[in-house]
């Protein structure tokens, strides 16, 4: 059987583009899942990915600054993150949240430069290597739309995420491993 399970146009941005979707046992997804394990700064959300190009890895990222953690007790954040405050304060007054994806340049926990998809890209000094390559993702299931913009214009052509990270209860039992390795 194919690794490409299955491929699904992004709804939240209606971008048109297309993720493909693998096992966690993927070589590269592997690599991905260990990226985000000793590199990423967001426990609560960790993320790692890994570009591919010509079967070799040319770059590493994982989300995160320290931003959360280091606010997690503050009184104008929800844990550690001014966004979710904000969300929480405009559903206190009757408002519509912030919808996921949005709003990342709120809090400087979550804007772009700390996404893991942005940090991969920006080690490298000749951005010409990425033309043509793919980029796979641990930890989460879809891209934000500034994500993915830096993608594009970087060159990469495809983007593989781990299939059973579509359901939101396989991402929270990740995330619940990960702090258990966090924490050893």
């Amino acid at each position: 059987m194919s690794e490409k399970i299955q491929k699904k146009t992004i709804e939240y941005y209606k971008q048109g583009s297309l993720y493909t979707y693998v096992s966690a046992c993927n070589k590269y997804m592997k690599q991905a899942k260990q990226v985000a394990i000793e590199e990423s700064l967001t426990p609560i959300f960790p993320i790692g990915v890994v570009i591919v190009k010509n079967g070799e890895i040319v770059a590493r990222g994982a989300n995160g600054n320290g931003y959360h953690e280091k606010n997690l007790n503050s009184k104008f954040h929800k844990k550690g993150c001014k966004r979710r405050y904000i969300s929480q304060k405009l559903l206190e007054q009757g408002k519509t949240k912030l919808k996921s994806g949005e709003g990342f340049e709120l809090c400087p926990g979550c804007n772009y430069d700390c996404h893991a998809e942005v940090k991969a890209i920006d080690k490298l000094k000749d951005k010409s290597i990425l033309k043509g390559s793919t980029l796979y993702m641990y930890g989460h299931w879809w891209s934000c739309a500034e994500c993915w913009k830096k993608m594009n214009t970087v060159g990469i052509k495809e983007v593989y995420v781990v299939a059973t990270f579509k359901e939101k209860k396989n991402l929270i039992k990740w995330r619940k491993e990960f702090n258990k390795i966090d924490s050893i």
